[in-house]
């Protein structure tokens, strides 16, 4: 049998350490066990290792063979959750790489999800990206890992400024009216006031130990309930309505959509978790009446965060 240098073992010519060497946007079919079934899941995969300044390049193919043996393992139905897929598949990692002090993997799948259409009940299949990932490294002879969790969620912002000002032209033209000032006040309280609506993609992610437990599902209802409203792929007529008068009851800027979702993560999660989870909160509204969108985030830990709530 013929043999070959081993090129990747050689020392290179600008000994430097590289962070970050592997495959990116593998993709795959992944099989979890949810509930006692079986489900099927198109994911799409990172899966890096760190190399020592003394190595000139990694062995690529470990990787590729690192994913196929979890994948493998997944339709045995041993893989309960995408994130423990990923811890396992950075640990193996580790185990191929002998050379390697850290492990990284991401992966990010489309996940579907039935609702009901708010007034009519019709049900429509609504489609979330779930982006889940691990980070292992070796510590004092031991393994460590943190895991990483989120979800991007689409929803409706109606603009706080905008109908404040249709509000302030409404009121002026009722007084003109001679309508008196109590009926005015009524009037606008109980009509819903119009503004310009935004079609908007938060972003929340939960980096935790792990031995935690965060469910992406939960992560969903956080995030949609922190817009002015959730939006469905299927709107009769009533629900549309409904929608609509929801979200104009409710506005809000980008601002207050990170606000709400990292609240709401306290209320749901901050007696589970341990302090040093690191929360990230994004949100991008799609402007209708300018050409740029509205931008905000934080990032922070849920110690800061209960600081900051309770303080």
């Amino acid at each position: 049998m013929e043999r070959y240098r081993d090129i990747h073992k050689l020392m290179p010519s600008v000994r430097l350490k590289i962070n970050r060497v592997g495959v990116k946007g593998v993709r795959k079919q992944l099989v979890r066990e949810c509930n006692g079934k079986l489900e099927v899941l198109n994911v799409k995969i990172n899966a890096y290792i760190d190399i020592p300044a003394t190595l000139k390049g990694a062995h690529i193919s470990r990787n590729l063979e690192a994913i196929n043996e979890i994948i493998e393992e997944s339709i045995k139905g041993k893989i309960h959750n995408l994130e423990d897929f990923c811890v396992e598949l950075a640990k193996k990692l580790l185990e191929k790489h002998e050379y390697a002090s850290n492990s990284e993997v991401t992966l990010t799948a489309e996940y579907p999800v039935n609702k009901k259409t708010p007034v009519t009940g019709f049900s429509t299949q609504q489609m979330y990206k779930i982006h889940v990932g691990a980070f292992v490294w070796k510590e004092d002879n031991e393994i460590k890992v943190r895991k990483q969790i989120g979800v991007e969620i689409e929803g409706l912002t109606v603009c706080p400024c905008a109908q404040e000002l249709v509000k302030s032209h409404i009121r002026e033209a009722l007084l003109n009216m001679n309508l008196r000032e109590d009926l005015v006040n009524t009037i606008i309280e109980i009509i819903p006031i119009a503004s310009h609506l935004q079609r908007g993609k938060a972003l929340l992610i939960v980096h935790v130990w792990e031995h935690e437990k965060v469910d992406f599902k939960d992560l969903i209802e956080i995030g949609e309930s922190s817009f002015s409203s959730p939006i469905y792929d299927l709107l009769k007529r009533p629900d549309e309505r409904q929608l609509i008068l929801n979200a104009h009851r409710n506005p809000k800027f980008a601002e207050d959509v990170v606000r709400t979702m990292l609240k709401n993560f306290l209320e749901k999660y901050g007696g589970k978790l341990s302090d040093d989870t690191l929360l990230i909160a994004q949100q991008e509204s799609y402007e209708s009446v300018h050409g740029h969108n509205v931008y905000a985030e934080r990032i922070l830990t849920l110690r800061e965060l209960k600081e900051e709530v309770n303080g």
